[in-house]
């Protein structure tokens, strides 16, 4: 996928690369761009799953005592800040914890 990025970036099309990243991993806008721009820099696809682990353990006690509170939509919020996921995958990640 970085090949494709790259291609595109050098294409000047750097909102399809941002898609295509989207699209093949599910991240969120900001870290699709933030990828796209570490690609283009010469740099590899940033380790996403791990980056999302460290931010989530460090407020998944705060999330865990909203969703107890039935706090739903501060949790995803809280979600979206740490992560950087879209609403859709804040809300998959709520549901899943």
């Amino acid at each position: 996928m970085e090949y494709e990025v790259m291609e595109l970036v050098r294409a000047g099309r750097k909102i399809e690369a941002v898609k295509l990243v989207r699209e093949r991993t599910g991240l969120g806008l900001k870290e699709a761009l933030d990828a796209v721009e570490a690609i283009a820099a010469g740099g590899r696809m940033p380790d996403i799953k791990r980056q999302r682990a460290a931010s989530i353990g460090d407020a998944r006690a705060e999330i865990m005592a909203l969703k107890a509170r039935g706090q739903a939509i501060p949790a995803i919020k809280l979600i979206r800040q740490v992560t950087g996921l879209g609403l859709k995958e804040a809300k998959d990640l709520y549901e899943a914890l």
